[in-house]
């Protein structure tokens, strides 16, 4: 009976390390789940080696606080929606949204029945995508929105409307309505000061914005997906560093190449 039980632990053992290895090497959500272990603020400054009071992590720190404060103040999660268009700060944005859901137990669990499908193990279906098209979109782009919603069962809303019309459509219908939006803004992209959390100027729908990276700057963004590893939209490998609409989107010139390629941004 003893062998018995060792060789079943041992059976338990080996399936666990599979399973894992698996995992990690097929799932992108593996990675939250992982990271949701350890503290993100010490495993982001030993990876870029940075000291401890790098002002890049204390405006990390604050940004999870935010998030962390988010989910407190709204306690149901069929309240809460990111505006996800697929650029490099709402794609950061997401990534420490879905950590700090991890770290607070509220990602779920999925299992395929199916080897064929690969999209994550780890799901948000309470999370609302909120995505505003283009009619000149680049299709890199669209493809990679795609993807991210795919990969973590997120709830996809789309819409062509102007973005205050599109809103009022989605909070008056009780399937897409929320009360709290998550947005990737940076202060650098406004004149007028932001915060935090605002509520809408008077003649939008009712709803608080939630801006966690309003003090991060380029730089910033960019330590966080190279030190994470975090997938991104493939143009950025050439030479866009930010995106928009086809017709008023080019590469920055300054990563021009004498050949005419691009350095990645």
């Amino acid at each position: 009976r003893v062998l018995i039980i060792l060789a079943l632990g041992v059976v338990v053992l080996f399936v666990s390390i599979w399973y894992e290895t698996r995992m990690e090497e097929s799932d992108h959500s593996y990675h939250f789940v992982q990271l949701s272990k350890r503290n993100l603020r010490e495993e982001l400054g030993s990876r870029l080696e940075l000291e401890k009071d790098d002002k890049f992590l204390m405006r990390l720190d604050e940004a999870i606080n935010v998030i962390n404060e988010t989910f407190t103040r709204f306690t149901s999660l069929e309240d809460i929606a990111i505006s996800f268009n697929g650029g490099k700060d709402s794609t950061v944005l997401l990534h420490m949204l879905l950590y700090c859901a991890s770290r607070l137990g509220k990602l779920t669990p999925y299992i395929s029945l199916t080897n064929s499908d690969q999209s994550s193990r780890w799901k948000a279906p309470w999370l609302k995508a909120i995505y505003f098209e283009q009619g000149d979109c680049f299709t890199e782009v669209t493809d990679f929105t795609k993807e991210i919603y795919k990969n973590y069962g997120l709830k996809l809303f789309t819409s062509s409307k102007p973005i205050k019309e599109g809103l009022f459509d989605f909070t008056s219908n009780p399937e897409t309505t929320f009360k709290a939006i998550f947005v990737g803004a940076r202060q650098s992209d406004f004149e007028k000061k932001i915060d935090f959390f605002s509520e809408t100027d008077a003649g939008w729908p009712r709803m608080t914005r939630v801006h966690p990276l309003k003090d991060w700057d380029y730089r910033d963004i960019w330590m966080y997906i190279r030190g994470l590893e975090v997938p991104y939209c493939m143009l950025y490998d050439k030479g866009y560093t930010s995106l928009g609409g086809k017709k008023d989107t080019i590469p920055n010139p300054d990563l021009m190449n004498s050949d005419g390629t691009y350095l990645p941004a």
